[in-house]
């Protein structure tokens, strides 16, 4: 097996810390500037690939309703408006 390195050991740490406290992007972002013995935290791009890499879990992106009525994946996935809803799938941005 492969004995985890402290670098490893600290991302698994903040990662378990963001997801059990529910911690947003900005909080994140700002702890070790709040915290100067943070200063080694991993920035979050940075702790999603280390976290990726680690669990061999790799984030899927789905488009969601903007009221959060579904997800368009599935039976949804040609769908360009909410069937709940009818809000369009994307906005004025893409």
């Amino acid at each position: 097996g492969h004995k985890l390195t402290e670098d490893e050991m600290k991302a698994i740490r903040a990662h378990n810390y963001k997801v059990d406290t529910d911690l947003g992007a900005r909080a994140y972002d700002k702890l070790s500037r709040a915290f100067p013995e943070l200063a080694g935290l991993p920035s979050r791009q940075r702790l999603q690939t280390q976290i990726s890499f680690l669990s061999g879990v790799v984030p899927v992106k789905y488009d969601c309703c903007v009221d959060s009525c579904c997800c368009f994946t599935g039976p949804y996935a040609d769908l360009d408006e909410c069937p709940y809803c009818e809000k369009p799938r994307k906005d004025g941005a893409g």
